[in-house]
């Protein structure tokens, strides 16, 4: 019998409707699950009869229970740094959505989907959470169909639901805004949709249905590289296995249709590429991926033996052995049966050219993504981050084991098969409600109501201050050192905290921890909390000691540079590019006048005015000048200095009340309070 002659296997038929010929067997007997038509002890063991009424009631319940299990304690955790980007990048337009995540590293089909969803349903944590449960709940369902169409079993697609419906990490990435749930909905979706196009007889009556799977196929491929970049990986995996299918059965069109399926996928990609480039160079760059371990084999392994089974409950380390263990022996016994199948198959007569395609796709699917992401970081970038990438491998990994439960002769096996896969993801899905956590900032807000707020607040790592500005809906004050210094110098102690992760270690290189250190030296500290993983540390910084730095006779102190922090007490931004600004109503600067400069007579500064001003200038309470600026270009101010009013330390203050920002005279969005523009100052 000839594969082009095999007909299609409509997994959901009523009982007793077969879609096979007439005098042709069906692969593991009758899919209603009656009495198999092999007889012998080779046999496979019969099902329970699973009539469509059944299949509707039973997957309602696991609908229901997936719910539960995904919708229980959502809110529980806060939002943690990777939702809280969600959330930023979420919080405007489609055009300002679309411009967020180029800058970012993930495309945008989950942002603009939770865009819409914030649009209809809301914001709150929950809501948002919401978004991530709804796919997951689909991916249950497209995970059973997935099972079903490899092993034509509507068993299959019950127990296949069903692990998936306990999965642990599915759980945890359906109560996460981010898109793990999506991609692995539509990596299923992609998969399922595929195998159903290589199973797809070829006659010309069956041509518009094909038609129609492989431009399914070709959207959901779309959407999921465009969901998660990673999904290359699954993709490719797919096109390897399905040109390797169609050589091997020679079937040359579909070879050419499935290219030109896979030249659509990156065509529509090839739209968002282009816009990305616009904005930084390239999808990735070291530096966005800095923080992705390299990845090898244990790497790998990871992926099956820790998170697919279990989750991310955060075990004790002398759990994992035996954990791990676990997993080997689910991974076993599934590989195991699968075999004594394939050696049953083998030994019967006239086998049908199907036989075995399905659970072949599924274990190709199950393994392959991974040692093409391995492949991908060795020759590229780190992309094998394996807490995350796991999730796009629950769906053919549970699909592969309902195959091996459900289409095996060994009845005992299979049966203790399932509930093991059962009982380790519901203790593993107990054990991470009860022990993760996420790093949020609900205690910190406590503690900033309660002890705050302080003037100044530094975070280790940095990023904590997004988190922080989420929950507490402002922005937190954080001054560069120099303005900190400038601060330091207004006579008056500054309260300031600095919140460090507990085990964190500040980057050296970067200066973090000499920053840090700084901080911590500058007056008497204290740990004012422990929370959110957090050692908060208040530190009461003493004012600067007023120096007084020499100013020779005829030279010129330009305050377009650094080097003139030294005299500026307080009361000035920044340097521009030649000049620096005052700060608000009253600038201050101190120098000292030793051997020839305490003989000077004349202070010369050359200034402008942003707008009209009246300035006093006044050194050591002497007044040197008073007079109505209108300058907006700079020039020499002249001051003479009368006799025994030059000191060896010396404070020359500006009165500015005039100081007035950009903002307030519509001229730009600057606030600043400017006054006067010095550029240089000397005495003669």
């Amino acid at each position: 019998m000839g594969y082009a002659r095999f007909p299609n296997m409509n997994t959901f038929m009523t009982p007793g409707e077969s879609a096979l010929p007439e005098g042709v067997e069906q692969e593991g007997g009758p899919i209603d699950g009656s009495e198999a038509s092999r007889e012998g002890p080779q046999a496979p063991w019969s099902w329970p009869t699973t009539s469509v009424r059944w299949v509707v009631a039973i997957t309602l319940a696991i609908v229901a229970l997936a719910a539960v299990l995904r919708l229980g304690g959502i809110t529980r955790e806060p939002f943690w740094l990777d939702e809280i980007f969600a959330y930023d990048f979420t919080s405007g337009t489609v055009t300002q959505t679309l411009s967020a995540v180029a800058r970012d590293v993930h495309p945008p089909a989950y942002f603009l989907g939770l865009l819409a969803w914030r649009s209809a349903f809301g914001s709150s944590e929950g809501l948002l959470r919401g978004y991530s449960t709804l796919w997951s709940i689909v991916s249950i369902l497209l995970i059973g169909a997935l099972a079903s169409e490899a092993a034509r079993s509507r068993t299959a697609f019950l127990v296949a639901a069903l692990l998936a419906a306990v999965n642990p990490l599915d759980i945890y990435f359906a109560q996460e805004t981010r898109m793990y749930a999506q991609a692995a909905a539509l990596g299923a979706l992609s998969s399922l949709l595929l195998l159903r196009y290589l199973l797809r007889p070829t006659p010309e009556r069956n041509a518009v249905g094909r038609r129609w799977l492989l431009l399914g196929y070709t959207v959901a491929a779309a959407l999921l590289l465009l969901t998660h970049y990673i999904g290359i990986t699954i993709l490719l995996a797919q096109g390897l296995f399905a040109l390797a299918f169609f050589a091997a059965h020679r079937r040359w069109k579909d070879v050419g249709r499935y290219c030109l399926s896979a030249v659509a996928v990156a065509v529509v990609f090839l739209p968002w590429l282009l816009y990305v480039d616009r904005l930084r160079s390239g999808l990735y760059t070291s530096r966005i991926l800095s923080w992705i371990p390299p990845a090898s084999l244990s790497t790998a392994w990871a992926v099956y033996a820790r998170d697919i089974f279990w989750g991310r409950p955060g075990l004790p380390s002398r759990w994992w052995p035996a954990a791990e263990l676990a997993s080997a022996a689910i991974l076993a016994v599934t590989a195991g049966l699968l075999l004594v199948r394939a050696r049953l198959r083998e030994s019967d007569a006239g086998p049908s050219p199907s036989h075995g395609t399905g659970a072949a796709f599924l274990a190709w699917m199950a393994l392959a993504p991974a040692a093409l992401a391995l492949l991908i970081s060795d020759l590229y970038h780190p992309v094998l981050y394996h807490p995350r990438f796991s999730e796009l491998m629950v769906p053919p990994v549970i699909a592969l084991i309902a195959v091996a439960a459900t289409t095996s002769a060994r009845r005992v096996a299979a049966i203790t098969l399932i509930a093991a896969v059962v009982a380790v993801e519901l203790g593993a899905a107990g054990l991470q409600y009860g022990y993760l956590e996420k790093a949020g900032m609900r205690g910190f807000v406590k503690v900033w109501r309660h002890d705050g707020p302080p003037e100044a607040v530094y975070f280790y790592p940095r990023w904590n201050r997004r988190v922080a500005h989420y929950y507490l809906h402002r922005r937190m004050p954080v001054p560069s050192r120099a303005e900190l210094e400038r601060r330091l110098r207004e006579d008056r102690p500054v309260t300031i905290w600095v919140c460090t992760n507990i085990g964190y270690r500040p980057d050296v290189p970067a200066g973090e921890k000499q920053v840090r250190d700084w901080l911590l030296s500058l007056g008497p500290s204290r740990e004012i909390a422990r929370v959110d993983r957090m050692s908060v540390v208040e530190v009461q910084a003493r004012p600067v000691a007023r120096t007084y730095p020499p100013l020779p006779l005829g030279a010129v102190v330009g305050l377009g540079s650094h080097d003139a922090d030294r005299y500026l007490w307080s009361g000035w931004y920044g340097p521009e590019r030649t000049f620096r600004w005052s700060r608000g109503t009253k600038a201050v600067v101190l120098f000292s006048a030793r051997g020839a400069a305490a003989g000077a007579t004349e202070l010369v500064v050359k200034g402008s005015c942003y707008s009209m001003q009246h300035v006093r200038a006044e050194l050591n309470g002497t007044t040197l000048a008073f007079f109505e600026c209108r300058d907006r270009e700079f020039r020499e101010w002249h001051w003479k200095i009368p006799a025994g009013t030059l000191r060896e330390k010396n404070t020359l203050v500006l009165e500015l009340p005039d100081a007035v920002s950009p903002a307030e005279l519509h001229r730009s969005r600057d606030t600043r309070k400017l006054a006067v523009g010095i550029a240089s100052l000397r005495l003669r």
